[in-house]
């Protein structure tokens, strides 16, 4: 059982969620997560800048946690985004990743787009996660209401904790 509450007046947006689940134990617990967002309209294009939280009433957990997350276009073609946070549920993990969108009018595809972005996890300990993604996608066909595109992803992840651990990753969705 949960609601989402949104209210929009102008550039600002509030947007509220509460929900009774259940952990892995089976035991009930209310989870709260809250963002304000703000749209800025600039010389480079428009700009989306959030503010959010999240917290838990299961104090075996206690998740917790808040970030910032920003999307800029910077032409009509190129965006720009970047995202900070931490998480604490028992252990702490602060986050960070940022990137690159390019839009397929750059290249006369509108529908289509390209990206890359890089993201960092430093858990609390001697761990620490980097994942590098490149992606491609491209739109097949549109028709009335319902269009069909496939994308082509790159992954490089680097996880360091005891042992280091790497590995590269390719798909199609």
């Amino acid at each position: 059982i949960g609601g989402v509450v949104e209210l929009g007046v102008d550039s600002l947006s509030v947007k509220a969620l509460m929900m009774n689940t259940e952990d892995d134990n089976g035991d009930n617990y209310d989870y709260y997560a809250l963002q304000v967002g703000y749209t800025l309209k600039t010389p480079l294009g428009e700009g989306n800048y959030r503010v959010y939280g999240f917290a838990t009433s299961n104090k075996s957990k206690d998740l917790k946690g808040a970030g910032i997350s920003i999307d800029q276009k910077l032409t009509e073609e190129v965006g720009a985004f970047a995202r900070f946070g931490y998480k604490q549920d028992g252990s702490k993990e602060k986050f960070g990743s940022g990137g690159v969108n390019i839009n397929g009018k750059f290249w006369g595809r509108e529908s289509d787009e390209a990206g890359i972005g890089l993201a960092y996890i430093d858990s609390e300990g001697d761990s620490s996660t980097l994942v590098g993604e490149l992606y491609a996608k491209f739109q097949l066909f549109e028709k009335e209401d319902i269009a069909s595109d496939i994308t082509l992803d790159f992954q490089y992840i680097k996880k360091k904790n005891n042992t280091d651990q790497t590995g590269t990753f390719c798909g199609v969705r």
